[in-house]
């Protein structure tokens, strides 16, 4: 029993000793403090301040930012600088240390030149994780799909929804007539030159870019066997454009262009009257009904049952194949087409036989 109790003796000593040991290092500086010269007292402080700061340092830069279980979702928009996309991250649930944050970010140089767009990341990275993926991450753009046959009217709501972009700014643009011709469109409106395709534009980017990406796309739309065409037509852009517009809104069925072209061609040398029904649709600012009889005499210099020619310009958007058909039509003796209501038509020359389609067409579409 007494071996037992001097063996408990012993680890209990032992082991105080040993758990003293750390605590060493604290004695000496307790003697420091209160018995060694004031030079060595103040550069223990700044020892200690320097090792509380450096701890306060790590933690602040290690610490996660944001859920590490959340997507966030900032936006970039054009000419934002760092200060903006710390504004964005605030609004988004990220809350930066304003001054880590402009360290990092000015440290990793990604602050240079902040590419507008959209920006998806998971929570949790670091102050320095957040900069290289600012700087490194290619962002989403904005996808805008213009499909062809669109006229102003609808392509407007589209681009606001799609981008986003300032409405207000975007209309006004639109009807600038001294911003029309500095993009050297000789037409009485943007209609027709705001070409169809699929954009990829920046998140609020400036409504003045994005029209004058749409028409570069309409003038890049053009090769030289078009262009060199437009001048053997001896017909002005305007015109061709006009045409292209008028062959869109009536060929549900692509494969009808050339032949619907070659109609409106054999018209015009024959200086007849177009009687193009999407042009009366377009100049009562369109229609969710059928067109009537009545309407034909609605007075617009749209209306191609009142005037000869084609109209003062477009009447929607004409997408290539389009405009490739009013360049190059068929070579055709037909002067009349009416709908047979499956997208396709019937081609006719002369008046009496067109009569007899459009009755065909009419018994058909009743009985069926």
């Amino acid at each position: 029993m007494k071996r037992i109790w001097e063996i408990a003796v012993w680890f209990v000593t032992t082991l105080a000793i040993f758990a003293l040991i750390p605590l060493i290092p604290f004695v000496y500086l307790i003697r420091w403090i209160v018995f060694g010269k004031w030079y060595t007292k103040a550069a223990l402080i700044l020892v200690i301040i320097l090792a509380v700061g450096g701890i306060y340092a790590y933690l602040e830069v290690s610490s996660p930012l944001g859920d590490p279980q959340k997507e966030y979702s900032v936006i970039i928009r054009p000419n934002d600088d760092a200060a903006d996309l710390r504004s964005r991250l605030a609004d988004s649930g990220i809350a930066t240390n304003r001054r880590l944050y402009n360290i990092t970010m000015k440290y990793s140089r990604a602050d240079r030149n902040l590419k507008p767009g959209r920006y998806r990341f998971k929570g949790g990275l670091t102050h320095f994780g957040l900069a290289l993926h600012f700087k490194n991450s290619s962002p989403e753009l904005s996808k805008v799909t213009i499909p062809e046959g669109k006229t102003i009217e609808e392509i407007i709501p589209m681009l606001v929804q799609g981008i986003p972009t300032d409405s207000a700014k975007l209309v006004s643009l639109l009807k600038d007539e001294s911003f029309r011709m500095s993009l050297g469109i000789e037409a009485p409106s943007f209609e027709g030159y705001l070409f169809p395709e699929t954009y990829s534009f920046y998140p609020y980017q400036e409504p003045d870019d994005v029209i004058r990406e749409m028409v570069d796309m309409f003038k890049g739309s053009f090769t030289p066997e078009m262009t060199n065409q437009v001048a053997t037509l001896k017909m002005s852009l305007n015109e061709v454009v006009t045409l292209a517009s008028m062959i869109e809104a009536e060929a549900a069925d692509g494969s009808e262009r050339e032949l619907i072209s070659s109609v409106y061609h054999n018209r015009l040398r024959k200086g007849w009257k177009m009687q193009c029904d999407p042009t009366v649709i377009y100049a009562l600012g369109g229609l969710d009904r059928p067109l009537l009889r009545k309407d034909l005499d609605f007075d617009s210099p749209f209306n191609t049952y009142l005037y000869y020619g084609l109209p003062p310009g477009p009447i929607g958007a004409p997408g290539l194949a389009s405009l490739k058909a009013a360049l190059f039509p068929a070579e055709t003796i037909y002067f009349f087409f009416v709908a047979t209501g499956d997208g396709r038509h019937i081609f006719t020359t002369s008046l009496s036989q067109h009569n007899n389609a459009v009755s065909k067409t009419k018994r058909s579409r009743r009985s069926n």
